[in-house]
């Protein structure tokens, strides 16, 4: 068949016959979960409730306190990975440190690969400071490095791998440092940037799957995408044409101390999961939440009552603003597939979302659909599922773009 393409750009055979549009490509799966693993469970917290993987039905992750009121919730971390970025050390005061930091837990500390003074360090950090697992002599001038951290989490320790080198020079074939953390290993966390004491400019800040342990095929690690929301913890974190600089804002007193950067999860997503509630239960209500952020700031969707799907933003003094909703009737021991789409606009966050029943084939339109307008915008942040007074069980998690 000869093709000719018509000055609308419409394709169509040499006779006249319209040629079918090419089909959109496919939605990049950024995590998926169907629950059948024995570690599916493995970089969750659970913060309400008591959740565990059940298979007297299949192969599902289940809310057991039937008593439990209010919001029970799963926020997965990143597992398993390797983070890099260009790093380019300015300002300094004292003894002063820049590099990477991993498996950052909000109370719990962190992995941190960075200097101090002339001494390159992988670092375990807490609350009660920071505890050098290996180190060796070397001093960082004021000059671009390339950097690099991976963490692999093993069933008696975790695996600590870090190297360095000067922009324009080969990457080395050998890590520099090298540690096991048997003693209190974190096993999960965030991946950023810190400085100590310190300025300094970040860029081409990369986070990808742990080639030692890559993800099940189709899946990769939680908040790892592009155009990554970004949580900051001390500093004066500003955003440049050159990259993520923590700066001293004009003061010597304004880096005396170690701040954070770190990468919080996903902004332009869909998440899709099965959920239902045990037959014979007071259910008040199950769903998902979206752009859950440290503070408990989150989006949270789902159905209510049985006789109402909704979308509300919680914000972190518990207030509830409820952003749409429509009826929907749910009965109790049949699953539900829920459907929530996340998109960024110059004006706000678009929000849309639908639900049916699993048996049944998804509906075309969007039963809910509104824009986020206030302020502060809810830019990024962890998933979650949660459920209300009920025991509730999920399954075949997935988030994708689109």
């Amino acid at each position: 068949m000869v093709l000719v393409v018509t000055a609308g750009g419409a394709a169509v055979a040499a006779d006249k016959t319209p040629v079918p549009a090419a089909a959109p490509p496919p939605p990049t799966v950024l995590y998926e979960n169907s629950f059948e693993q024995d570690d599916a469970l493995k970089g969750w917290l659970s913060l309400g409730g008591t959740w565990a993987l059940a298979t007297d039905e299949t192969s599902v992750v289940r809310q057991t306190q039937p008593s439990f009121r209010g919001v029970a919730r799963l926020v997965r971390l990143p597992v398993n990975y390797e983070v890099s970025a260009t790093v380019r050390p300015g300002a300094f005061s004292g003894q002063w440190g820049v590099g990477l930091v991993g498996y950052w837990q909000p109370g719990e500390g962190c992995y941190r690969f960075s200097n101090f003074g002339s001494v390159l360090a992988l670092w375990r950090e807490s609350a009660t400071g920071a505890e050098a697992l290996a180190a060796v002599r070397m001093e960082l001038k004021a000059q671009p490095y390339r950097m690099k951290l991976n963490l692999q989490s093993e069933d008696k320790a975790t695996a600590l791998r870090a190297k360095v080198w000067a922009v324009g020079e080969r990457e080395p074939d050998n890590w520099l440092v090298v540690a096991q953390d048997f003693d209190r290993p974190l096993r999960y966390g965030r991946p950023g940037v810190f400085t100590g004491r310190a300025s300094a400019v970040f860029s081409d800040f990369t986070v990808t799957p742990n080639a030692a342990a890559p993800p099940a095929e189709g899946s990769a690690p939680a908040g790892l995408t592009p155009g990554n929301y970004w949580h900051f913890v001390g500093g004066d974190w500003q955003s440049t044409a050159t990259g993520l600089r923590q700066s001293a804002a004009g003061s010597t007193l304004g880096f005396r101390a170690a701040a954070y950067a770190l990468a919080a999860g996903w902004t332009e997503h869909t998440i899709q999961v099965a959920a239902k509630a045990d037959s014979g239960s007071r259910n008040q209500g199950f769903g998902l939440s979206a752009c859950y952020m440290e503070d408990g700031q989150q989006y949270q969707f789902g159905q209510t009552g049985g006789t109402t799907l909704f979308l509300s933003r919680r914000a972190p003094d518990t207030d509830v603003r409820q952003l749409a909703s429509s009826p929907l009737a749910f009965r109790k021991g049949l699953w539900y597939l829920l459907k929530l789409q996340l998109t960024s606009e110059k004006t706000g966050v678009r929000l849309r979302g639908k639900a049916w029943p699993a048996r049944a084939g998804e509906p075309k339109q969007w039963q809910i659909e509104t824009l986020d307008d206030n302020a502060p915008r809810l830019s990024g942040g962890e998933i979650g599922l949660w459920c209300i007074d009920d025991v509730c069980s999920f399954d075949d998690l997935q988030v994708t773009q689109p």
